[in-house]
């Protein structure tokens, strides 16, 4: 038997039923990735007191969201926070942190059964006065005791078996971790917050550290490999990366053998194109998609990226003839007629 279409706030307990019940082979998570259409799957709003998420939203209604906003990834393939907690209970990472600041005055947080609190792996929020209240989650599976630390003070102590109870001992906040969750609330100081996790039977520590960021300088860009094959069925992904909650309009020059296929940024309300050569970032990211020409030969993909105020940044990518070799069992190589037919592609011994 197999789980399917888990919510993200179950995840624990999906899970869980795994662990203890060994005729349940897995669990298929709804989604992994956030897609076009279902708008507002996984919205999360601050609503009014008695009044439902499409009540009142203090001026946010569904529109302009456009993505279902449910995935663990967003539309661009970045790690949203409920990605970041599976880390943690699928035993990828062994400590993982996320932040969210206070919620408007007089209102709650809800969230749909799709959708996941709006919280940030962030230490910098320049739009919160600093002494503010904020709510820091600390996720851990294997530690016995982890501790939180704002500015090197300690500031909270979370035990495992503590339940949820909550105490202050010798100057710090002491309470349980739940469900793999540590929660403390915390005043909030630009600088740095980290997160130590103690395994008392072996003696490890982990350790997960967010720092407030400076005034953003310039762009960066990072691609996902340097070379790609010269062919229409090959894409290239390119991150830019700005340190501007505020959100900045990024332009791109391209040239060289293809095209700037697409550009996103992941937000679900951005109602930007994804075909034209500009987008506006989304907590500090734009996704471009390079497209290469048919090219046996090869080439070269250029893009450069600037916004006002910082210094551009460019990458270029190289583009190589890759002809389509397919196995038997044995590892003889083949050359299927069909296939390449089928995709398109130059397929050569």
């Amino acid at each position: 038997m197999v789980a399917t279409e888990s919510y993200p706030q179950q995840s624990f307990e999906s899970w869980q039923a795994v662990w203890e019940n060994e005729w349940l082979i897995g669990d298929f998570v709804w989604t992994a990735m956030d897609h076009l259409g279902e708008s507002a799957l996984g919205w999360t709003a601050a609503t009014l007191p008695g009044k439902g998420m499409l009540e009142t939203c203090l001026g946010t209604s569904p529109w302009p969201w456009h993505i279902s906003y449910a995935g663990d990834l967003d539309i661009c393939g970045f790690k949203k926070p409920q990605s970041f907690y599976r880390n943690v209970l699928w035993d990828v990472s062994p400590l993982e942190m996320v932040v969210s600041g206070p919620a408007p005055a007089g209102t709650s947080e809800q969230i749909s059964a799709w959708g996941w609190p709006d919280e940030e792996v962030s230490w910098t929020w320049p739009s919160i006065s600093e002494g503010a209240q904020v709510t820091v989650k600390v996720y851990s599976k294997a530690h016995d005791e982890v501790e939180l630390f704002v500015n090197g003070a300690r500031v909270g102590r979370a035990m495992r078996g503590g339940g949820g109870s909550i105490a202050f001992v010798n100057g710090s906040w002491f309470r349980g971790i739940e469900r793999l969750t540590a929660t403390f609330v915390v005043p909030y100081s630009p600088g740095n917050l980290t997160a130590v996790g103690h395994v008392r039977a072996t003696g490890r520590t982990d350790v997960r550290t967010l720092l407030t960021t400076g005034m953003p300088a310039a762009l960066r860009l990072a691609a996902d490999r340097t070379t790609i094959c010269a062919s229409r069925n090959d894409l290239a992904y390119v991150t830019v990366y700005v340190v501007d909650s505020a959100g900045r309009h990024v332009n791109f020059d391209f040239e060289g053998d293809g095209e700037l296929y697409r550009v996103g940024n992941g937000d679900p309300r951005d109602l930007g194109s994804f075909q034209q050569p500009r987008r506006t970032t989304h907590r500090g990211r734009v996704l471009a998609v390079l497209r290469p020409k048919a090219n046996a030969a090869g080439g070269t993909l250029t893009l450069r990226a600037a916004a006002t105020g910082l210094a551009a940044a460019s990458v270029t990518l190289q583009t190589k003839a890759c002809p389509l070799h397919i196995k038997t069992r044995d590892g003889s190589p083949i050359v299927d007629e069909q296939l390449c037919l089928l995709f398109g592609l130059k397929c050569t011994d």
